[in-house]
């Protein structure tokens, strides 16, 4: 071909019918990369490797990322969130909200201004290194030695 090309911009300038691959001119490799090493929208995928964003950059409704942070709104999940190891109970040890019970399990929790509680259950767990008096009604006013005090049968 020779002289100038004139291409009309109302339309696609250049067709190609072809049944089979035309090298350098389908976008078999983009970037020097096949099309199997880029993500299908429409599908579920996998990727790996380092990202960087210059930009805030979106992911769905809940969760953008910016200054190389990822950052969640509001969080919506089906299933349990916590720590890798969980274990419950007094001496258990990392943490977990529960979807099943909507409980909250932690080791602290300070409130700087105020807590609403509509109902508080307190399980203490104490030990002595010796006798313990627990008395709401009596006051111990000295111990000498164990005394054994039979009622009367007269009273009561």
């Amino acid at each position: 071909m020779t002289g100038p090309l004139y291409i009309n911009t109302g339309e696609t300038p250049l067709k190609i019918v072809s049944s089979r691959l035309i090298k350098n001119l389908n976008s078999e490799y983009l970037g020097g990369l096949p099309s199997s090493a880029y993500a299908i929208k429409n599908k579920n995928e996998n990727i790996g490797g380092s990202w960087t964003f210059n930009s805030p950059t979106y992911f769905k409704d809940n969760v953008y990322f910016q200054d190389n942070t990822l950052h969640y709104r509001d969080s919506l999940h089906n299933g349990s969130i916590g720590t890798p190891s969980f274990a419950s109970g007094f001496g258990g040890y990392g943490w977990r909200i529960d979807a099943t019970t909507n409980t909250l399990t932690i080791d602290y929790i300070v409130v700087r201004k105020a807590m609403y509680v509509y109902e508080l259950v307190v399980n203490k767990i104490s030990a002595t290194n010796g006798s313990l008096w627990v008395t709401n009604a009596s006051k111990v006013e000295s111990a000498y030695k164990i005394k054994i005090i039979n009622k009367p049968d007269n009273i009561w």
